[in-house]
């Protein structure tokens, strides 16, 4: 069931995606586009119900299989908007009296080194000295 029903949606996608003909003029181009979705529509609603029969079969049994979770995933992909995807939610127990070791965490500030230009030593004045042991 799951094969047909996704060689239906298949189908009717390829049907979807078919390229519009050239030299066409706007009333000639909605007229071949409504043609193809008279043919599309039918299609999709035949695959799309094969899908579902396949889920419901599968309720009805009470089993899971790799089928079963395929049909989701195909159905899930065609219409997101009618069979979103469930994720399987993860819950977990914690310690609440965590206490960081570390302290608080801060961002990494890059220091700037600033060249200054070697200070150049000041002149001594020298003072008159006599020779040692003269008087003035």
């Amino acid at each position: 069931m799951y094969t047909l029903g996704a060689s239906y949606l298949t189908f009717a996608k390829l049907l979807f995606e078919v390229p519009e003909p050239e030299g066409l003029d706007d009333e000639m181009l909605d007229m071949y586009l409504e043609a193809i979705d008279t043919l599309r529509i039918p299609v999709e609603d035949k695959g799309k119900a094969r899908l579902i029969a396949v889920l419901e079969k599968a309720k009805a049994e009470k089993r899971w299989s790799d089928w079963t979770a395929k049909t989701v995933d195909f159905l899930s992909a065609s219409f997101p908007s009618e069979f979103s995807k469930e994720s399987s939610e993860v819950r977990g127990t914690a310690d609440s009296t965590l206490v960081p070791l570390a302290g608080p965490i801060a961002p990494v500030v890059e220091k700037v080194v600033i060249e200054q230009p070697e200070a150049v030593p000041a002149p001594v004045p020298q003072e008159d000295k006599a020779p040692p042991g003269v008087w003035q």
